[in-house]
């Protein structure tokens, strides 16, 4: 058997399966170097596993397109697809729709909804009539997002809404409260000029929040993260805006988040001028974005794409711890 003979079908597939999970525990941490080398070990012992070596290659397109490097990343999603086509029915599908799942995030990230919105139908499609419910109910998530910057809030919280539907059919309870954390930004963000914060997005957010306080420190960093999204974009209230992004920074800086903590700098370089640490404030805006840089180049970020907007953090809510 080419890639392991000695470790027999079963073997290589625990092998393959411990690089993989292994790598995802890296890229989950922002450790994107570690998360490739282990995503490559993967693909070094999955000769005669097609499906999971095609899953390799996307883990490795994922770790490409949180860096903003897009070329790469689409460049492993179609290696991916295009080494399944003589694997059975089910898993080529699959398989596939993630892929185009996946290059549907770059059209997003890159600006254009109408060629994101027609991959992710299709992948859609897909996870539906292979009951995939998870990954329909992040499908309906990303239509949510195509559909607010396009300007439709009332459709993407539509969206956004059947998602959370999809999840608590399921039992998905962490994934109801990531929905309901997208709801509660999109929510605030069609409010922005209202001078008190809606009550339905902190509604959501505290929801969220509950579901997460019995050990998810991802999920608290992200909750923190929205929260101060959420009072940034509602006048009188940026400065607790301030409180929410040093909290994220903490607990990121605590359980090593890199990604996580260069946006919460990012947050903090924002609304630094709301003077939430008064005279002991410990860094000036620009001594937050710096930092903040700093962190995305050390993660091998594309420096064209870098985040420096609101919005174009935004996008990153899914993967930024």
């Amino acid at each position: 058997m080419g890639g392991g003979p000695q470790l027999g079908f079963s073997g290589v597939r625990e092998h393959a399966q411990y690089f993989l999970s292994r790598g995802a525990d890296a890229a989950n941490k922002g450790d994107y170097k570690v998360a490739r080398l282990q995503f490559e070990n993967a693909l070094k012992v999955t000769g005669d596993l097609p499906a999971m070596r095609s899953h390799a290659l996307l883990c490795l397109g994922d770790v490409a397109f949180d860096q903003s490097q897009y070329k790469t990343a689409e460049q492993f999603y179609n290696r991916s697809m295009k080494g399944l086509q003589k694997v059975g029915i089910t898993d080529t599908r699959l398989i596939i729709a993630k892929g185009r799942f996946s290059k549907a995030r770059i059209s997003q990230d890159l600006g254009y909804p109408q060629h994101a919105h027609s991959l992710a139908e299709d992948a859609l499609g897909a996870f539906e009539e292979l009951q995939q419910y998870d990954l329909a109910a992040i499908g309906y998530n990303l239509f949510g997002v195509l559909a607010w910057q396009q300007g439709d809030k009332r459709k993407g919280l539509n969206y956004i809404n059947k998602s959370i539907k999809i999840k608590e059919q399921n039992n998905m309870t962490r994934g109801v409260a990531a929905s309901k954390m997208l709801r509660a930004l999109i929510t605030a963000r069609a409010q922005g000029q209202n001078p008190f914060c809606t009550s339905s997005s902190l509604d959501d957010l505290r929801n969220a929040r509950g579901t997460y306080e019995a050990g998810d420190v991802n999920g608290l960093a992200k909750t923190s993260y929205v929260f101060g999204r959420v009072f940034e974009c509602t006048p009188l209230h940026q400065n607790q805006a301030v409180g929410w992004y040093a909290k994220t920074l903490e607990l990121c800086d605590k359980h090593h988040f890199l990604k996580g903590k260069a946006v919460a700098l990012q947050g903090l370089a924002r609304t630094a001028q709301y003077d939430f640490f008064g005279e002991e404030r410990p860094l000036s805006a620009s001594e937050y974005h710096s930092e903040a840089v700093k962190i995305f180049k050390k993660l091998g970020c594309n420096p064209a794409h870098i985040p420096k907007t609101p919005s174009s953090l935004d996008k990153i809510l899914e993967t930024f711890v």
